[in-house]
């Protein structure tokens, strides 16, 4: 049997963290960094996965993301909720 640790999914946090170290990891992840989330889509998946409580709109980050996502087709709001 495998250890607890091994046999459980990785966090969206755990994977960033894996893949930056800690200077451009919280860079990476302050809501004021508008420039990460639009670099790629794959980082503005992960903005859009780490900023999961922020609302777009209020959040640069998460908005930026939004936005980039959307612009490139991998986005489409939910028709059943409004925006305002």
């Amino acid at each position: 049997m495998l250890p607890n640790t091994l046999t459980r999914k990785a966090t969206a946090m755990e994977v960033m963290m894996s893949c930056f170290d800690d200077a451009v990891l919280i860079d990476h992840l302050s809501c004021d960094n508008t420039a990460y989330p639009a670099s790629s889509l794959r980082a503005a998946h992960r903005t859009m996965q780490v900023h999961l409580e922020c609302l777009v709109g209020q959040c640069p980050a998460k908005s930026a993301a939004h936005r980039a996502l959307e612009e490139a087709g991998r986005l489409t709001p939910d028709s059943g909720r409004q925006r305002h």
